[in-house]
């Protein structure tokens, strides 16, 4: 009988350890940014709309955003 609760005791916890090892790596996410338009690489002039997406696993923490750009590739 003490076996069998060890033996369940020691399943559960070792269950317990999987599932924080499939979901802490997720929740520790910093997120991903994408801009969709205009693509990498493409050449644009005048007024141009810059769309893309933003995610985070935790949205209190997406404060503000930054976009930065260059006229001529560089930094």
């Amino acid at each position: 009988m003490r076996n069998k609760v060890l033996l369940r005791s020691l399943l559960c916890l070792a269950l317990v350890a999987v599932l924080v090892a499939i979901y802490l790596p997720a929740l520790a996410e910093e997120g991903t940014v994408s801009i969709a338009s205009p693509a990498a690489g493409e050449t644009v002039s005048g007024k141009v709309d810059i769309k893309g997406v933003a995610y985070t696993a935790d949205p209190a923490k997406f404060a503000w955003y930054k976009v930065e750009y260059s006229v001529d590739n560089t930094t």
